[in-house]
């Protein structure tokens, strides 16, 4: 029976009988003793790491490292269950093509006792599984959550995470700032860092150094009209530079007092070097007023020019907003949800409305978009979730982009189909592969998704398998892939508090594979000092693959977190292109994989 990894073959154990070689010269075992054997190894040497070679899981099957056998100098595996023709069919960096079986006679099964050892010549070593850790990282407590943000507040290397508490005078749930420990472990330091945990009806919340001194500030959206509580007004926190944090929010002019904000961004929508605010609005028949996209001033105050920038959208349930430059003219866009609209950033301060005509639908049941380059053709592509308050759930929608400034439904071809109420959807390569996957977010008891790129323009749902359904309580609303570990893998973290139900944040941590990666840590000069809105083009074994920087943006929120690249097999970067918003471009050449760069504005030769 034959392994395969890569391009290299090893045998185990040959049939008839049972064949084990030691290094020496062959040895003739009775079955007997081959089956003890295998048993005495796999107690002891199961291990955590999900490789293929070396994993305590596959599929479901427990696997063992029983050393060399083959005296490869690599190890080899026993699996306590047997595989059939087709196990790997469909499941990303297993077996052939995806949604191929592999070919007759190239599975064999060999029975030792009560275990079994397959092979395929197709396997690869590329799988990989998610742990949930979100005890054993110290979150606790059920809260009514909207989404959460993550950023490294304190500069230390570790993100940290805001989650916020929805409509807390009836869920009892509250806003925490957890302060990553740097062992994979948060501690909540809301009240030590001069934050409020009792801060009424939170829904948004964005990291940004708005006042480009180094230092990540947060500004917090409420969900009233405000009117009769200043809990709720909104909060802009400026980061005081010893891990305590002073609102600003009233002197800033950022407090929104009218309005019924939902999510919160922050962009440089004009192009001025600073980082500007946009919080969406909810309007209803009894008040909750227009968008607000606040403009900063470079003082550390801002003023409202949603009107004048044409974003206001009177009398709509706005939530949501996802920025991009989806024609490639060098300004943000944006599209906006509660009802679906596109706006094309002018590039004079203003926006005109260009849903109908790039080719998306118009539709109140949209809850958010998500931008990101799936087919790695150098332009960001479209993801929108839909939910119902009523009848039948509504089919989630990816769209390509054309490259001309209009987009095309590629869902059913793509097999990217969700139909179920859904609110949050992210981006990422979670894999390392080179390929941005998607993440879904359902809020009703249907299974979030994990749509894993084949790499052909198809997707396959692989939520179950690798371990992120993320059903345990409450209802889903929001999810971020970050590295909060450091270790060049993307861990997932979701939160579930849709309405008013309460539910756990879960935090599940990526156990890898053997891919390779690169992690880029921007700071703009002439741009804004966060590189929010720089375009990174990247080149590696052969393949090229674009991001366009939005601190990774996400349903109500916005993070602040590294520039993720997955380099599957190529152990170096060829080329690194950086174009900054003030039309900079750096260029860095053979950089070295598995590793977090920082790159400066204007620092390239």
């Amino acid at each position: 029976m034959s392994f395969r990894f890569g391009k290299k073959t090893r045998t185990l154990i040959k049939s008839p009988g049972v064949f084990i070689r030691s290094c020496g010269g062959p040895l003739v075992m009775p079955a007997l003793m081959a089956s003890l054997f295998f048993i005495a190894t796999l107690r002891a040497s199961t291990l955590l790491d999900p490789q293929p070679e070396n994993s305590s899981t596959l599929f479901g099957r427990s696997i063992a490292d029983v050393g060399d056998v083959d005296c490869d100098d690599v190890p080899d595996l026993a699996v306590g269950a047997p595989f059939q023709d087709g196990d790997f069919a469909g499941v990303p960096g297993f077996g052939p093509p995806q949604n191929a079986a592999p070919q007759s006679g190239t599975a064999t099964l060999i029975e030792t006792n009560s275990f079994f050892a397959s092979a395929s010549s197709a396997l690869t070593p590329t799988a990989l599984t998610f742990t949930d850790v979100s005890t054993a990282a110290g979150f606790f407590g059920l809260n009514s959550s909207w989404c959460a943000a993550w950023g490294d507040y304190d500069n230390d290397g570790n993100l940290d995470v805001m989650t916020l508490g929805h409509n807390q005078a009836n869920t009892g749930s509250i806003s925490q700032l957890w302060h990553s420990n740097g062992d994979g472990t948060f501690t909540d330091v809301t009240t030590q860092a001069g934050l409020n945990p009792h801060n009424g009806d939170a829904h948004g919340v964005v990291w940004g150094d708005f006042d480009s001194d180094g230092k990540l500030d947060l500004h917090i959206s409420k969900g009233s009209t405000k009117i009769h509580n200043s809990n709720n007004f909104n909060e802009l926190w400026h980061n005081n530079g010893n891990e305590t944090f002073t609102n600003i929010a009233a002197s800033a002019g950022v407090t929104a007092l009218g309005h019924r904000t939902r999510g919160s961004y922050g962009v440089d929508y004009d192009g001025d070097s600073k980082l500007d605010i946009l919080a969406t609005s909810f309007a209803r028949p009894s008040g909750g007023g227009t968008n607000l996209l606040f403009h900063n001033n470079g003082d550390l105050t801002f003023t409202d020019m949603a009107m004048q920038a044409g974003l206001t959208r009177p009398g709509i349930e706005n939530r949501t907003s996802a920025w991009a430059d989806y024609n490639g003219d060098g300004f943000l866009d944006v599209f906006i949800t509660r009802m679906s609209g596109l706006f094309r950033n002018n590039g004079n301060g203003t926006f005109t409305e260009v849903t109908t005509a790039a080719g998306i639908v118009v539709s109140g049941d949209a809850q958010a978009g998500a931008w990101g380059d799936y087919d790695n053709d150098g332009d960001p592509d479209l993801y929108i979730t839909f939910g119902v308050d009523t009848g039948s759930p509504v089919q989630g929608i990816l769209y390509r982009n054309n490259g001309n400034g209009t987009f095309h439904d590629v869902t059913t071809q793509s097999g990217a189909v969700n139909i179920a109420n859904a609110l949050g959807a992210t981006w990422a390569d979670y894999d390392n592969d080179g390929f941005l996957d998607l993440y879904v977010v359902n809020s009703s008891n249907r299974a979030n998704r994990l749509f894993h790129n084949n790499g052909d323009g198809t997707f396959t749902d692989v939520a179950s398998t690798v371990g992120v359904e993320a059903k345990e309580g409450g209802a889903g609303t929001d999810a971020s892939f970050i590295d909060y570990n450091n270790d060049g893998f993307l861990d997932l973290f979701v939160c579930n508090g849709a309405g008013n139900k309460t539910g756990p944040y879960l935090l599940f941590r990526n156990n890898g594979n053997r891919h390779n990666w690169l992690e880029v840590v921007l700071r703009g000069q002439q741009s804004n000092r966060g590189g929010i809105g720089a375009k990174l083009t990247l080149t590696a074994g052969g393949e090229t693959q674009f991001r366009e920087y939005t601190g990774q943006q996400h349903y109500m929120g916005q993070n602040h977190t590294p520039v993720h690249f997955g380099l599957g097999q190529a152990t170096s970067v060829n080329n690194l292109t950086i174009q900054w918003p003030s039309g900079t471009v750096d260029t860095l050449h053979s950089v070295p994989a598995n590793s977090t760069i920082r790159v400066v504005e204007g620092s390239s030769p």
